[in-house]
């Protein structure tokens, strides 16, 4: 919900706020679900890792590939 708003909190509803052609992607794709205790318990939280990470659109890390980038 806070990404969604964070536009209209910045006043760059044209960059930011949706996933939308021409708008700013900064995200991470993580290994596991965070947002969920029973899948990760706090004491997991440090072995969560990125599998993606896009930063102003590029891709700068993607696990899937060799040397991750």
């Amino acid at each position: 919900m806070y990404t969604a708003n964070q536009g209209w909190f910045t006043n760059d509803e044209r960059d930011l706020g949706s996933i939308e052609t021409g708008k700013l992607a900064d995200l991470v794709v993580l290994s596991d679900d965070v947002l969920d205790p029973q899948k990760v318990p706090d004491a997991a939280i440090k072995r969560v890792h990125s599998l993606l990470t896009i930063v102003g659109g590029k891709v700068v890390y993607d696990a899937a590939r060799p040397g991750g980038s």
